[in-house]
C-alpha cells in the first residue's frame, strides 16, 4: 500500500498513530520501503521536511521490489498552473513529493484450456443407485480374489473394477481447465429477508447436529465450530517461496516439484551418531526375530463379526475417505471382506498401498508462502486404510496394556481434559 500516512516517523514525540505504525512494522508482516532520511513532503511555511507519505509491502514480496524513488527534483509532483498579477504564469507544486515503487511480480501462466473427462460425483441420481450398482459387480471381485495370484495384479483388477462400478451409477462429465484469470461475479440481489431466512435455516441444521452429538466435548467442539467457521476452509490455489533460494513460484508444475522435494527432506531419517548405531542395530535384529518367528499365536484369520465391527466405527467417523465404501451396498461389503481376509493371512500388502498423495493445508500462522507454514495431509486410497485400520485394531488391545496409565493421548475411553484434572491436583499440593 502507498499513500500519505500523515504519521511523521523521524518526529521526537512521537503521535499515538506512528506508534501504532511502528507495533505493525514491528511484526515484521510489512515492510517499509522508503529510506527514513530522504523527506516525501516540504512544509511550504516553515521549510521544513519530514516522511508523511510511505510504501509498505508484504514481506512475502520483497525481494520482488525493483526501484523506490521519492520525487525530490519535482520531474512527476503533480502540479497546478497559477496566473500571477503580473499576467504570467507559473507551476506551483503541492507540498508532497511524488513516490514511485516498482516491483516485479511473475505472474501465473495460463495454458490453453483443454476438456477433461471426469466420473460425475456430484451426480445425485447416480448416489441413489450406487448400492445397487456396487452389489452388482461383487462377484467380480471374488472371482479376482480367488484367481489372481499375484497381489499388486489383483489390486490393479480391483482398481478398474471400481472404476466400471463408478462410471456405471455416476457417468462422466467434461470440464474445461481455466485459459484465462477467474471472472468475479457480482453477487445475487437477495432482500434482507431472504438472506435471514437462508441464515436461520443453516444455524438451525447446525445446533441440530450439535445436540446429537454423544458426549458434552463433542457438542461443545460441535458448537464452537458453529460460531467460528470450519477449521479448515476451501483454499484457492496459490504460490509458494521456494525453501532454498527464497524465489516466488507460479507455475503449478514447479509448485508440486518443489513441495514433494521439500517433504522428501524433511521426512528423510538422519544418520544416528556413532554411539547410538548399536541401538539402532539390536532394534533391527530384534524385530528381524520377531518377523521370522512362526508360532500359533501370532496365526490370525480375520472373522465377520471383527470386520463389522471396524467398518461399523468407519462409517460413524464418517470420513470422506471412505465414502464410496460407506455408501456401497452389503454384498460389495462383503466382497471386500474376502480381499482384506486373504491379504491378512497371507501377509501380502500391495505395493500400490504404499502410494501416498499428499494434501497442503496452512496453519494460519506466518506467511502463506512459506512450506514451514504449511501442514502435509498423507493420503491413501481406501483400501490401504482399511486394511490398516483393521490390524491396528487387532494390535490395539495389546498396544494399550503395555503402556503406562499415565499416558491419555490416543488411549481409548480418555480425554485431554483429563490433564487438566491432573495440573489442578498438582498445583492444589503446591499450595498447600
Amino acid at each position: 500500500c502507498m499513500g500519505d500516512f500523515n504519521r511523521p516517523l523521524q518526529a521526537k514525540r512521537l503521535t499515538h498513530g506512528t506508534k501504532l505504525l511502528n507495533e505493525w512494522l514491528n511484526d515484521k508482516n510489512m515492510i517499509l520501503v522508503n529510506d527514513k532520511t530522504v523527506n516525501t513532503r516540504t512544509d511550504p511555511a516553515r521549510g521544513t521536511g519530514s516522511v508523511l507519505d510511505l510504501a509498505l509491502i508484504s514481506a512475502n514480496i520483497e525481494q520482488n521490489v525493483i526501484n523506490f524513488e521519492v520525487d525530490t527534483q519535482q520531474k512527476m509532483t503533480a502540479f497546478k498552473m497559477v496566473r500571477r498579477r503580473d499576467k504570467t504564469v507559473e507551476k506551483v507544486f503541492t507540498d508532497h513529493f511524488t513516490i514511485k515503487l516498482e516491483l516485479k511480480i511473475p505472474m501465473k501462466i495460463f495454458k490453453k484450456g483443454e476438456k477433461k473427462k471426469i466420473i460425475d460425483f456430484k451426480n445425485s441420481q447416480g448416489w441413489a443407485k450406487y448400492p445397487e450398482t456396487t452389489d452388482k459387480h461383487a462377484g467380480k471381485i471374488i472371482e479376482a480374489v480367488q484367481n489372481i495370484a499375484d497381489p499388486d495384479i489383483l489390486e490393479e483388477r480391483l482398481d478398474s473394477i471400481d472404476k466400471e462400478i463408478q462410471v456405471e451409477a455416476f457417468g462422466f462429465i467434461y470440464v474445461k481447465e481455466r485459459d484465462r484469470p477467474k471472472k468475479i461475479r457480482r453477487k445475487s440481489s437477495k432482500n434482507l429477508n431472504e438472506l435471514y431466512e437462508e441464515h436461520l435455516k443453516e444455524v438451525d441444521k447446525a445446533i441440530t447436529e450439535c445436540l446429537d452429538r454423544r458426549d458434552v466435548y463433542s457438542r461443545m467442539y460441535k458448537l464452537k465450530t458453529l460460531i467460528n467457521g470450519p477449521k479448515i476452509k476451501p483454499q484457492e490455489q496459490a504460490a509458494i517461496n521456494d525453501p532454498k533460494t527464497n524465489v516466488l513460484i507460479t507455475d503449478e508444475e514447479k509448485i508440486k516439484e518443489v513441495s514433494l522435494a521439500h517433504n522428501v527432506e524433511i521426512l528423510t531419517k538422519m544418520k544416528p551418531l556413532p554411539q547410538y548405531e548399536y541401538l539402532i542395530k539390536e532394534k533391527q535384529e530384534g524385530h528381524n526375530e520377531m518377523m521370522g518367528r512362526n508360532l500359533d499365536e501370532d496365526n490370525w484369520t480375520l472373522d465377520i463379526n471383527f470386520y463389522r465391527k471396524v467398518t461399523k466405527r468407519i462409517k460413524d467417523k464418517n470420513k470422506n475417505m471412505f465414502k464410496l465404501f460407506n455408501k456401497s451396498g452389503a454384498t460389495y461389503k462383503a466382497a471386500v471382506f474376502t480381499i482384506m481376509k486373504r491379504f491378512i493371512e497371507k501377509e501380502e500388502v500391495p505395493k500400490a498401498y504404499d502410494h501416498t498423495s499428499l494434501t497442503q493445508i496452512w496453519k494460519k500462522k506466518g506467511s502463506a508462502l512459506s512450506l514451514n507454514n504449511m501442514r502435509f495431509i498423507h493420503m491413501k486410497c481406501w483400501r490401504a486404510k482399511l486394511l490398516e485400520a483393521l490390524v491396528t485394531e487387532k494390535m490395539k488391545p495389546q498396544i494399550v496394556e503395555a503402556t503406562p496409565n499415565i499416558q491419555i493421548g490416543g488411549m481409548p475411553q480418555s480425554q485431554s481434559v483429563e490433564h487438566l484434572v491432573t495440573l489442578k491436583t498438582w498445583m492444589k499440593q503446591i499450595e498447600e
